[in-house]
């Protein structure tokens, strides 16, 4: 279950509908692991896609705007059709009231399992904060990310990719006053708005050097992050970044002013947490940048080596054993079940619970 799936038609575009894509389009390409997957809609859909029978090639189950007890259990008796045996979800969604929170404390009353899982490390510490709820492990479940096996090659000219929705949360207006200051720098500006009215962003006074090229997908997105210097992320808060990790995947380091699980760190400059506006600080990026884009043996090091950690990390052998082992402490038969020891052991190594 998501609230989005990476197709503006079920939902927004960002990070959790990308890992949504990927999980699908994984367990599609390996029908031997006998996993099939069934999209529930986190969110409504626009009327005129509530039809629509699927999406990434899995069944969609749609929600629709309707508010009444009719719709809600209509809702209710096609995701028990599907008769699902695992629910994976990246919050509980379906009924906007009910907190996870409460979820969890009704899970353990009924005894059914439930059970918590991240991508990154350090997002277990907040469980407690955010759910009331104690995990005596740390279990990782990684994103899929596919690193290039073609040459990389980047750009001539200096390049910086901006890659995220346009929305304030990710002030993205610190890009181009960045780009202001940075003439021979060229800033590429991947994403777009999720809402309009007086909230959404509007640019204004763009330099010459920044191109707003929209959502971008597929080998256009990957070619672009291949060719750029360096990725710039502006967000004022985040958890792991997808963007992070197909940036590195493509040998780009980071620039960014937050540094979940010191990834930021090792494979770039963390600018420190900047709030506000963030323009108060502006000095603080434009060193960033300078110091990266100047220095082109560090730049090139610190690409190969968060290229490496990604496809050791964020690989899909990894996220196989990482959700059968996820699926084996909730008691339910996991993927790698259905195939030969030796098939298991090619297709999902075995690997440490975190790095």
């Amino acid at each position: 279950m998501s609230n989005e799936c990476f197709d503006v038609s079920v939902g927004r575009m960002g990070g959790f509908g990308f890992a949504a894509r990927e999980v699908i389009r994984f367990f599609a390409s390996a029908p031997e692991l006998g996993v099939e997957v069934v999209c529930l809609a986190g969110e409504p859909l626009r009327l005129s896609d509530a039809l629509r029978p699927a999406v990434h090639g899995a069944r969609l189950v749609p929600r629709t705007r309707r508010h009444s007890l009719r719709a809600e259990l209509r809702q209710a008796m096609a995701v028990r059709r599907e008769r699902p045996d695992l629910l994976l979800t990246i919050d509980y969604r379906r009924i906007p009231t009910t907190r996870l929170a409460w979820v969890a404390r009704l899970s353990r009353l009924l005894g059914r399992p439930i059970g918590f899982a991240s991508p990154a490390p350090h997002l277990h510490d907040r469980v407690w904060g955010a759910y009331g709820v104690r995990i005596p492990e740390r279990p990782l479940l990684p994103n899929i990310i596919d690193v290039p096996d073609e040459r990389i090659a980047k750009s001539v000219r200096p390049s910086v990719v901006f890659l995220g929705r346009l929305d304030p949360i990710k002030r993205p207006w610190i890009a181009l006053e960045l780009a202001r200051r940075l003439p021979d720098v060229d800033f590429r500006i991947l994403g777009q708005n999720h809402f309009g009215g007086p909230r959404a962003w509007i640019p204004a006074g763009v330099p010459p050097n920044v191109q707003f090229l929209g959502h971008i997908d597929g080998t256009e997105k990957r070619r672009l992050l291949m060719s750029a210097w360096l990725l710039l992320n502006s967000s004022i808060h985040a958890g792991l970044a997808v963007s992070f990790l197909e940036a590195l995947a493509c040998r780009t380091p980071l620039i960014g002013s937050v540094d979940p699980d010191g990834v930021v760190s090792r494979y770039g400059i963390f600018t420190g947490h900047i709030d506000g506006s963030g323009l108060h600080e502006i000095d603080r990026f434009e060193g960033a940048l300078t110091a990266l884009l100047t220095d082109h043996q560090r730049r090139s090091a610190l690409g190969v080596a968060g290229q490496g950690w990604v496809a050791v990390t964020h690989s899909r052998a990894r996220f196989l054993a990482s959700f059968h082992r996820l699926c084996s402490v909730l008691g339910a038969p996991g993927p790698l079940s259905t195939v030969a020891p030796h098939a298991a052991a090619r297709l999902a190594p075995a690997f440490p619970a975190t790095t």
